[in-house]
């Protein structure tokens, strides 16, 4: 799978860009009966092995009540964000329209705090954006309704700009049909690095993971309030995403 999302971590700026995309066979279907019992109240978290890194790659499947477009559309109204982890100081968004009409670009900048011992401080990155809209690759997948998907990668720091602490980033998160909801499956890979950062490696490890289990559970419930509670802006933002989605294909 290739279902990822930033650690939280840093000061982030992000290009956004949304694009038509392949064919999938939906994740939910090859859950274990258990997984699938269980999903719908409690995700499921994993880990996954980087070949050549310290750092593992982060992985959370969790059902979300809202179709993949109201999931996707509440994800990439990108102020939501703010409200997915509590080390979020800050977020902004610019280049997001494109002659009066939602863009398929965008870009964020976030400022993230870390909490080391003794020497809490904030550090930044870059990574580059993508979502597309995706097909079942049967018939069977694609009577079920399209899924979206939102990927970002690591863009290094130039010479002049800001201080790199990492050496790479690679995430996305995904929602697919389930039912009558959203399977979302999420995971992040960072590879982190400054001076001394041996000594705190395992801290940072467990305070990664916490903040993407954190980031998980309040994307699927800050996704459900919004759609209950603010269902004039849901469906504003669900119109945006289908003129960004418009404008890429007309390019």
């Amino acid at each position: 799978m290739g279902f990822q999302r930033c650690l939280s971590l840093g000061t982030l700026a992000a290009t956004c860009l949304l694009v038509a995309g392949p064919s999938y066979a939906w994740q939910y279907d090859k859950l274990s009966s258990e997984e699938k019992n269980s999903v719908d109240k409690t995700p499921i978290f994993k880990t996954e092995t980087v070949q050549g890194s310290p750092w593992n790659r982060l992985v959370g499947i969790s059902y979300v009540d809202a179709t993949p477009e109201q999931a996707a559309a509440w994800f990439t109204h990108y102020e939501n964000i703010k409200k997915t982890s509590s080390l979020i100081v800050d977020l902004t968004i610019s280049d997001n329209e494109k002659d009066g009409k939602r863009s398929p670009f965008a870009k964020i900048e976030y400022t993230i705090k870390v909490d080391l011992p003794v020497i809490p401080f904030s550090i930044n990155y870059k990574v580059d954006h993508v979502i597309s809209e995706i097909v079942g690759d049967n018939a069977e997948d694609q009577a079920k309704g399209k899924a979206y998907e939102v990927v970002w990668n690591w863009v290094k720091y130039g010479e002049g700009e800001k201080k790199n602490y990492f050496k790479g980033i690679s995430g996305s998160v995904r929602f697919e049909p389930a039912g009558s909801g959203t399977l979302m499956i999420y995971t992040n890979y960072a590879d982190p690095y400054f001076p001394g950062i041996s000594f705190f490696r395992a801290k940072i490890q467990a305070d990664a993971g916490k903040a993407f289990r954190e980031t998980v559970i309040n994307v699927r419930d800050e996704t459900k309030k919004s759609r209950l509670e603010e269902s004039a802006n849901f469906d504003t933002w669900v119109k945006d995403l289908r003129e960004a989605l418009a404008v890429k294909a007309s390019l």
